[in-house]
């Protein structure tokens, strides 16, 4: 316990590099700000793999897993559990150089400012994730946010917590935010504003963005966006804020601003799906455009709900405005991974303010699935062998034939003898032609002779 009134660093790093270092603060107090590797200078000083963790009473600065100057940062963490913090949170932060597959993870505390996983001013942001179990965050999230580069691939995940804030996957001022994910299973999230992919220009692009909805979360005051552009939240520009961007809703019951900008939006029916439950209300007094997406829905392999021919579920309602219904109403289930073919779903657009799905198929409850059939054994015979086998046979029918032979002569061996010596000869000939079955067949042809000299023998 007690009170740092400076700063403190884990490694420190004049136009080199800091690596492998690591803070742990455990109670206490820290004014300043905390580093797990720093390096400062005009040269290419790289921080990689360095860690802050923190459980302390407060943190009063900026918490940074790895931060550089001029160089890349790298592979750096923050982990916070406990404790107040008051300066924003940085897996890792560049002003020039790359930011990549930094992470910060959260598992309770106060968060009274920014949080990102990544950051960079000129470099590209990619690769950066921030992971929240649970806490209080008072301001935005950032998986991976660049000014004057590109965010590509950043993720943020949020399990529980309460967010009073918004939430982007990735950002860039002057660039594109590209191939960025949110994934959300639980928690609160009060900000007016979930968005994949965010730009901040009329050149960039906010495109591939993927947002995953699972749980029962609770974002009722949020716009879901693909992707959005900072300075006009109502541009609706498909080739750039919505082009390969894609909502992924697992949920049932759950209520949302609005969504936007999303070229794929694709449903997957819980298990607990009855007829005429909604997934997703939406309370915008704006209409809801979906004019140019490809909706799908279906039902995971394992999840069964009980659905019959005829039974509506309503994808989409907006209370309080339309829906302007997609020009392609296809169910696109061909897009969507992991789905089985016990339903068949049709859209409807006959409703202004829904987009609802109605069963064609099955008529009844499905049946429970078929057994799998036993594993075939690892081992394997060997065709050989029946080879060897087939061929002991035809010995075998050979030795056959010619005890055959034998038992149909023995009468005549007897009537050559002659009396008067005692002795008799004898000549016997049989042909034989033997199919036997073994899976496949032997044929043996063959000739069999039987000669000798006979006698009688008196007891």
């Amino acid at each position: 316990s007690g009170t740092i009134d400076g700063w403190v660093y884990g490694g420190y790093s004049e136009n080199n590099l800091a690596s492998n270092n690591e803070v742990e603060i455990l109670n206490g107090i820290i004014k300043g700000s905390v580093y797990g590797g720093r390096s400062k200078g005009d040269t290419d000083g790289k921080v990689v793999h360095n860690t802050v963790k923190i459980s302390a009473e407060k943190v009063g600065g900026f918490i940074y897993g790895g931060r550089s100057d001029s160089g890349s940062v790298t592979l750096n963490s923050v982990e916070i559990s406990a404790g107040q913090v008051d300066g924003y949170v940085y897996g890792g932060f560049s002003e020039n150089g790359l930011v990549s597959d930094n992470k910060v993870f959260i598992s309770g505390g106060v968060l009274e400012n920014y949080i990102y996983g990544g950051r960079s001013t000129k470099g590209l942001a990619t690769l950066n994730s921030i992971k929240i179990l649970d806490g209080n965050i008072k301001k935005n999230i950032y998986g991976g946010r660049s000014k004057d580069a590109k965010a590509v691939k950043n993720t943020v995940e949020i399990l529980g917590g309460n967010i009073d804030a918004n939430v982007r996957g990735g950002y860039s001022n002057n660039e594109s935010a590209i191939s960025n994910s949110i994934i959300i299973s639980g928690g609160s999230i009060s900000g007016d504003s979930i968005v994949g992919g965010q730009i901040r220009n009329i050149s960039g692009l906010a495109t591939d963005n993927i947002v995953t909805i699972k749980g029962t979360p609770s974002f009722t005051n949020a716009i879901i966006y693909g992707g959005a552009n900072y300075d006009d939240y109502s541009d609706r520009d498909f080739t750039r804020l919505a082009k390969g961007n894609t909502l992924n809703f697992y949920s049932n019951g759950l209520s949302a601003k609005n969504i936007a900008n999303f070229e794929f939006i694709n449903f997957y029916l819980p298990a607990n799906t009855k007829a005429n439950d909604t997934m997703l209300t939406l309370t915008d007094t704006e209409d809801t455009d979906l004019s140019k997406s490809k909706v799908g829905v279906g039902v995971l392999e394992g999840d069964i709900p009980e659905l019959l021919t005829g039974d509506r579920v309503n994808l989409i309602h907006s209370e309080n405005a339309n829906v302007i219904h997609p020009t392609d109403m296809t169910n696109h289930m061909d897009v969507m991974a992991g789905v089985g073919d016990i339903y068949t779903f049709e859209l409807k657009n006959d409703e202004a303010n829904y987009l609802y799905a109605e069963v064609l198929s099955p008529d009844t409850l499905p049946t429970p699935p078929t057994p799998e059939k036993p594993q075939t054994p690892a081992s394997k015979q060997n065709p050989k062998v029946k080879s060897f086998l087939e061929a002991g046979l035809a010995s075998v029918s050979f030795v056959n034939s010619g005890a055959d032979l034998i038992a149909d002569n023995a009468g005549t061996m007897i009537h050559t003898i002659d009396e008067s010596d005692n002795l008799g000869a004898f000549l016997a000939v049989a042909g034989s032609d033997v199919k036997t079955k073994t899976g496949s067949y032997v044929d043996v042809k063959g000739i069999s002779i039987l000669t000798g000299v006979a006698s009688s023998v008196n007891d």
